[in-house]
């Protein structure tokens, strides 16, 4: 290998590993961005008003099979082109031949064949007629058959939407009147589709129409442990975090998932007002409470307003302390009051894992 080939290979590395640096940076750049998004809040309740309307029936046109009755007319009249051709053909040969003949066999013989001709030529052209008409009258009844079919489908088809739309609204109904199936499954459906950088599951159990929402946090892993720099000749740069920032954001991440997640419920169930939150870690074989709460819908819409996640968790008059390094402590976990000594198989629960 020649040095010129020794310069290209070194530079091609050099530009391979600077490639690498760069996508690491925007990586962990993504990781930073992805968990600091979770503090921003917004609280949007659904408005189901729209959605009690009625999706009108839009009837389709009816298909057009005049077309047959036309194909069906040019077939019976094609098939009768050539046999009548070649008789009328015959016919004014021997017409010919009895006009020009000057024996008398010869035109008695001609005679008697055009005759017999003619007559084959009219009965050619009745059968014709008679042939078209039954043609017509047949792809007429099969135009009629099709469209007797089609309107059926339609019909099938607007009483099928009917159903649909009968049942959609009653579902929201159901939702809006707060019946605990209507409510379970909408709550399944928002929190499925919610999307988390990490992975949070939610146990949610009601009883009156109060529910207790106790999320599972994720571990404190999740925070990366060093910040990473982009120097200016290419190079990434690492550097370990505090221990106290490290916390830092653990706390504000676990507040911001709290708070994320009620909105999410508060804005998508109308007929919740005061609810329970417990936030829950897996410390080992134990699991911690390490967020309790009772709020109201005033509370959650006033927790999004806030510009972090622990001031929405003050807003929700969450009980949450930590130490001089911001390690949670852990609280006790209350029953909510209002479920009295409601037994367990009077719950409706739900389980949903929530991730990206």
């Amino acid at each position: 290998m020649d040095v010129k080939q020794r310069i290209e290979e070194r530079h091609l590395k050099q530009a391979e590993q600077l490639e690498r640096w760069h996508s690491e940076q925007e990586h962990n750049q993504e990781i930073e961005n992805q968990l600091a998004a979770l503090s921003k809040f917004s609280y949007e309740a659904v408005d189901y008003e729209p959605f009690l309307v009625r999706t009108p029936w839009k009837e389709p046109p009816l298909t057009d099979y005049s077309y047959l009755v036309e194909e069906a007319q040019l077939k019976a009249e094609s098939a009768y082109i050539m046999p009548l051709a070649v008789r009328t053909g015959l016919l004014l040969l021997l017409l010919t031949i009895v006009v020009i003949s000057g024996n008398a066999a010869a035109f008695w013989v001609a005679g008697t064949a055009g005759t017999a001709l003619a007559v084959s030529l009219y009965l050619k052209v009745v059968e014709r007629k008679k042939m078209i008409v039954t043609a017509v009258n047949e792809a007429q009844l099969q135009v009629k058959n099709k469209e007797e079919e089609e309107r059926k489908k339609n019909e099938a088809a607007k009483k099928a939407h009917e159903n649909t739309e009968n049942e959609r609204i009653a579902a929201i109904n159901r939702l809006l009147n707060g019946e605990l199936g209507a409510v379970i499954l909408r709550l399944d459906e928002v929190l499925t589709n919610l999307r988390m950088p990490v992975l949070i599951e939610v146990d949610i159990d009601i009883h009156k129409e109060i529910p207790l929402l106790r999320i599972w946090l994720p571990a404190k892993m999740v925070i990366p442990r060093q910040r990473s720099t982009l120097l200016s000749s290419g190079r990434i740069q690492y550097e370990d975090k505090e221990i106290r920032k490290i916390n830092q954001q653990y706390l504000e991440l676990c507040s911001a998932v709290i708070s994320r997640i009620l909105a999410i419920v508060y804005g998508n169930i109308p007929s919740f007002d005061v609810g329970y939150v417990w936030g829950m870690i897996k410390d080992g074989p134990e699991d911690e409470c390490i967020v309790m709460g009772r709020f109201d819908r005033q509370a959650v819409i006033d927790a999004c307003r806030a510009a972090s996640g622990i001031t929405a968790l003050k807003a929700l008059q969450a009980e949450f302390d930590y130490d001089q390094s911001l390690n949670f402590f852990p609280q006790k976990a209350r029953w909510p009051e209002e479920w009295g000594e409601a037994e367990h198989n009077m719950l409706r629960s739900l389980h949903v894992k929530i991730f990206k």
